[in-house]
Parts: structure tokens; C-alpha cells; sequence
């Protein structure tokens, strides 16, 4: 078999749930396929003047062969794909997955791939639960998020969602935010417990409130042409080294998350850990905006995610 070059791009660091899983995809085709591999991972593209949001349009044209990237960033485009968003829904990482592994996560697949032809969605990675963490006031109920100025993704349906809760949503991207957090002018963000560690934020919002609320999706991208274009046993190797890479990460998402807890200082950091009582006063808080989600992208798709 004639040499194979693979270019694979994220936008974190190189100890990130999401790079070490890019780096076993690597090692896995490495072991499956003869000849010289040459596997390049591009762990951060912003230090080569990108945005994170380039990686899908890099993928789609072929200069990056896979990447990864929260389906959210598809929510403005294709409305349904913001079911994935659906706040207190996913609370159980297992049958998550089996739901991203079933018929909800077909569904999402086609879409995207429907409105993308370039691209090719391998499966979907775990982008951790969300969880808000702010400079101002510890979160304890719905009431202490009122006049917050919060860093959301650009995601209409996620701003209705902070909205409702009482912050004041100002998208912007994770980088961004990151550059700018002395500033002050942003008062806080909800991210995976490991986004608030590797990207420091943590050093600079002392309350972090563990409400989970959302489960974030992250897709392995391949450029479709480039998939296509393989030999038989080329996209057989791609296939079983991207399910296993897959289901590394996910076990290192789980992993993270116990690990992450521990080493944040108590001097540093307030956790708040919120009881049945008080995470059901925030599941209150935003079930009218489901209902208003519903008559977006319809109850059937709505049911299947909460089934």
C-alpha cells in the first residue's frame, strides 16, 4: 500500500480529553494499516491565526483530514440539531450515549451531513457536562444568575435558555472569551469541568456551581471526499480506529471529571454542589423553554431525546 497522510485539528491543549483521543486515533490507524503512516495532529489551529470554527470549513475543503467540533455549532443553521441542547435532559452519561449511538444521533448525522456534503460524521464524542462558574456570587437557584453577564456559545436556543434563568448572554467563542476574561467586562461562562481547568478559568471565576445542565456533543468529523476516495480496507482501519478512539474518549471524559474535582483549591475555588431540591428549582426554571423548542423542531424528536 502506497504512503497515507492523515491531518487531524482541534483547538485545545495537548493533554485535552480531546487531543489524547485525536492521538489514538492516530496510533490506531498506525496499527491497522501497512506502509508509512504519516498522521499529523494540529492540536490548537488558532495559533496559526484560526478560528476554532474554521476546523469544520478546513475538514470540508480537505486541508484537515478529520477534527472534532460541538454540534452546537450547527444549532443556527439546522434548528433540530439543537435537541442535543435540551437543558436537564441528558443527566445519564450511558444512556446518552446509547441515544448518540441509535436512531437520535442517525438523525442528527443526516442533517448535518445533509447541509454539509463535505463532510462525514464518524460519531460522537462526550464534550462534558456544562457547568456555570462566574466572578460574581455563588449560584445556589435560579434567582443568584439574575444580572450575570455570561459567555454562551452562538447558539440562539442556548441564549433563550440563559435568558430565562436571568442571565445576560454575549456570545463568543471559547478563545475569545478566554483572551478576554480580566477584563471584567464578562462576569462568568458554563463549560465542562475540564474547558474551566486546562483553560484557566478557574483562576479567575471563584464560584463554580455543578448543575450539569447540559451534556455537551461533540462530532469526529472526516472529510467526505477524502473517505470515499480510500481503499476498502483504508476506510475499514478509519472506521474501527475512529470507534475505538471514540470509546476512549468517552471513558477519559468519565475519568476527568472525578480527577478535575480534586484538584481545585478551596481557597481558590468555591464548588457548589446543588441538592435535588435546588437543581429541580433550575429544571423548573427552563421546562417552558423545551416546550417552546418543541413547537421549533417538533415533538417527536423532543420525546426521543427524553424517552
Amino acid at each position: 500500500m502506497s504512503d497515507l497522510s492523515f491531518r487531524f485539528g482541534g483547538y485545545q491543549t495537548p493533554i485535552s480529553i480531546h487531543t489524547r483521543a485525536g492521538a489514538a486515533l492516530g496510533d490506531g490507524l498506525k496499527e491497522r494499516l501497512s506502509g508509512n503512516v504519516d498522521y499529523v495532529l494540529d492540536n490548537d489551529i488558532t495559533v496559526f491565526g484560526h478560528k476554532t470554527g474554521d476546523l469544520i470549513t478546513l475538514t470540508e475543503s480537505g486541508e484537515l483530514t478529520f477534527c472534532y467540533m460541538s454540534t452546537n455549532y450547527f444549532s443556527s443553521e439546522l434548528p433540530m440539531v439543537s435537541v442535543l441542547d435540551l437543558p436537564f435532559v441528558f443527566n445519564d452519561r450511558e444512556k446518552a450515549y446509547a441515544k448518540l449511538d441509535g436512531e437520535l444521533g442517525d438523525r442528527i448525522k443526516m442533517a448535518i451531513e445533509a447541509a454539509h456534503p463535505n463532510l462525514k460524521i464518524l460519531h460522537f464524542w462526550d464534550n462534558g457536562y456544562r457547568h456555570f462558574s462566574n466572578r460574581v456570587r455563588a449560584i445556589r437557584e435560579p434567582k443568584d444568575c439574575e444580572g450575570i453577564r455570561t459567555r454562551t456559545l452562538p447558539s440562539e436556543f442556548q441564549g433563550r435558555i440563559y435568558r430565562r434563568l436571568g442571565f445576560e448572554p454575549v456570545i463568543m467563542n471559547i478563545k475569545q472569551f478566554v483572551a478576554e476574561m480580566e477584563s471584567g467586562d464578562i462576569d462568568g461562562q458554563d463549560n465542562p469541568l475540564t474547558n474551566i481547568y486546562q483553560f484557566d478559568i478557574h483562576k479567575h471565576h471563584r464560584y463554580i456551581t455543578l448543575t450539569g445542565h447540559i451534556l455537551g456533543v461533540c462530532g469526529l468529523y472526516v472529510n467526505r471526499g477524502l473517505y470515499e476516495g480510500w481503499p476498502d480496507e483504508v476506510r475499514q482501519a478509519v472506521d474501527d480506529a475512529a470507534l475505538e478512539a471514540t470509546r476512549t474518549q468517552r471513558a477519559l471524559a468519565i475519568e476527568e471529571d472525578v480527577k478535575l474535582l480534586k484538584k481545585f483549591d478551596p481557597a481558590e475555588n468555591d464548588i457548589i454542589q446543588l441538592s435535588d431540591e435546588k437543581r429541580q428549582a433550575f429544571v423548573d426554571a427552563v421546562t417552558p423553554i423545551i416546550d417552546e423548542q418543541r413547537k421549533i423542531i417538533g415533538d417527536e424528536l423532543v420525546d426521543l431525546a427524553m424517552s
